[in-house]
């Protein structure tokens, strides 16, 4: 058995992360494979990341073009639209299209084509199912669940033979 003599409350203040600055997202962009837990993923995205180092800040300015994040000063701030945006993927259950794993899956999968293990028939069938799935759901669900950023087409998508 152990006593314990003493007891001393202590007021501490827990403080979030700090929020990224383009240096640190750039940064965390290139580092992606360290978020992912799948080893054979985070090996995929270890040597390249999210983007390559030239399209990188082109993402970044996209975001911010597209309101969904904000600069202040040199803090990265998301906006409502973004989180809008990840409930949205979270509600519809497609939320794989938000997460560094499926970049380092097509990574893994595009070294294998250069292997000569995959070919790119099957790699594009693969992408094309996916893309199928993720945009029945949004299809088959109204536009209650988040009308800001429910689109709007005046006419269908195009369906592109795989090849």
């Amino acid at each position: 058995m152990v006593r314990n003599e003493a007891i001393e409350a202590k007021g501490l203040k827990t403080r979030p992360p700090a929020r990224y600055s383009e240096a640190t997202l750039l940064g965390a962009m290139e580092g992606a494979g360290k978020f992912v837990e799948d080893d054979e993923l985070r090996e995929a995205l270890s040597e390249k990341g999210l983007g390559t180092p030239a399209t990188r800040a082109a993402i970044i300015e996209g975001l911010l073009n597209e309101k969904y994040m904000l600069r202040e000063g040199r803090e990265m701030i998301p906006t409502a639209k973004a989180f809008q945006l990840m409930t949205l993927l979270r509600g519809l259950g497609v939320e794989e299209l938000s997460k560094p794993e499926l970049t380092g899956e097509w990574e893994s999968k595009l070294a294998l084509m250069e292997k000569g293990k995959l070919s790119r028939q099957a790699f594009m069938s693969e992408i094309a199912a996916m893309t199928e799935k993720s945009c029945a759901k949004p299809k088959n669900t109204t536009a209650i669940l988040c009308p800001a950023i429910t689109p709007r087409f005046k006419r269908p998508a195009p369906t592109a033979a795989v090849s």
